[in-house]
């Protein structure tokens, strides 16, 4: 019976431990911001730092200064991010990882698309080349 018990007890207070990241350490579970990400793309050296809004099939989706802006994915060099981050061509775990931080993880449709920019005074998303 006692070891019952001991057993019982141990098995709780190893339910009780939290591996791993916290919630309230988390910052876009904190609030409606996505992660912020910088990367570089092959063609300038100079990194642009934003907050990532949506991960789409073939560029990210981005603001940066009050400016939309889209990087094609076949254009970057390497991404940084609080939680990881990389370089070269990006696969399919860390575009999952991405979409995950970003402000719209179920991207974003072409009237959300319209109302950012309009919040933003935009004619349009400026592509990076």
């Amino acid at each position: 019976m006692r070891r019952l018990h001991l057993v019982s007890i141990l098995g709780f207070a190893c339910a009780a431990c939290v591996v791993g990241q916290h919630l309230d350490s988390f910052e876009p579970a904190n609030g409606p911001a996505g992660g912020t990400v910088t990367l570089t793309t092959k063609v300038k050296p100079i990194g642009y730092m934003g907050e990532l809004l949506a991960v789409e099939d073939s560029a990210l989706l981005l603001v940066r200064n009050d400016t939309l802006m889209r990087v094609p994915s076949s254009l970057i060099r390497s991404i940084d991010e609080p939680y990881g981050g990389g370089s070269g061509k990006l696969d399919k775990h860390q575009r999952e990882q991405l979409r995950l931080i970003s402000r719209y993880p179920k991207g974003v449709k072409p009237d959300l698309e319209q109302r950012l920019l309009a919040a933003n005074h935009q004619p349009g998303v400026k592509v990076v080349e």
